[in-house]
């Protein structure tokens, strides 16, 4: 039987072991999505799905194929943090790739990966451009989705200077934003959000070095002000008071420049 000519699959995580049809795609058992004869519209076999996929001249495995779909955007993050978790062929492949020059963590493209946080858009978007390269060096014909990207962005910007806040808690909180708000429309809905969270008594904290507002279970401390530390550290010092309303009580946080 010839292979058959077709696109890059997507591929979806199912909850059990069948061949199900889910907006207009077959799945196999494993959960990749099986190629269609183009005469008949069927699914082709299981053992022909299961062979390598081609797009164009190149060939790819399901595997790579996965790979290709999270870098795209057709295969969302929380789908391939349980291929890279979970499964063996997605671990091979991904462990006999070096990790990227700029890595801290791992000496393969796989233990990079899952020393990042995928929950994190900043590290999504690190896992995406190390994957992407992946790709390019092995001669892989892709489509880099701009969304992560553009995710980023808007995070970002939706903070003023002064707070800088984990980026997986503030995509936690656009993610309640109404949902056919255009971009600029989600922007200012998020910075009003942070703003309403991140209270300050008189003037928002001058922080000497990187921002580091306390967040509890019920939600961000209060800033109450910050004192100067004069000599008694060799460098400048200043005291960052917060106000925890659960448990009436102050907290502070030290930092020297």
């Amino acid at each position: 039987m010839s292979t058959p000519k077709i696109g890059v699959a997507c591929v979806l995580l199912l909850c059990d072991n069948r061949v199900c049809r889910q907006d207009g795609i077959v799945h196999n058992r494993h959960g990749c999505a099986l190629p269609i004869d183009r005469k008949t519209a069927c699914p082709l076999t299981l053992a022909v799905a299961n062979e390598p996929y081609f797009q164009g001249n190149t060939c790819m495995s399901s595997t790579t194929s996965s790979v290709v779909g999270f870098v795209g955007g057709q295969l969302d993050t929380a789908a391939f943090e349980h291929l890279l978790y979970e499964d063996a062929e997605t671990e091979r492949l991904l462990s006999a790739q070096p990790a990227p020059r700029y890595a801290h963590a791992g000496h393969t493209l796989y233990h990079y990966l899952i020393s990042l946080d995928l929950h994190n858009p900043a590290d999504v978007l690190n896992a995406q451009g190390a994957l992407a390269e992946f790709l390019h060096a092995a001669g892989i014909p892709l489509c880099v989705s701009e969304k992560p990207g553009q995710l980023h962005a808007l995070l970002l910007a939706a903070q003023p200077k002064w707070l800088d806040v984990d980026l997986a808690y503030v995509a936690a909180l656009l993610d309640k934003a109404p949902p056919h708000a255009k971009k600029s429309e989600r922007t200012q809905w998020l910075r009003a959000q942070l703003l309403a969270l991140f209270r300050y008594a008189k003037k928002p904290p001058r922080w000497l070095q990187a921002p580091s507002w306390p967040i509890e279970a019920d939600g961000p401390l209060v800033f109450l002000g910050q004192l100067p530390v004069d000599g008694y550290f060799h460098d400048e010092a200043a005291v960052y008071v917060f106000y925890d309303a659960s448990k009436n009580e102050c907290r502070s946080i030290l930092q020297t420049c």
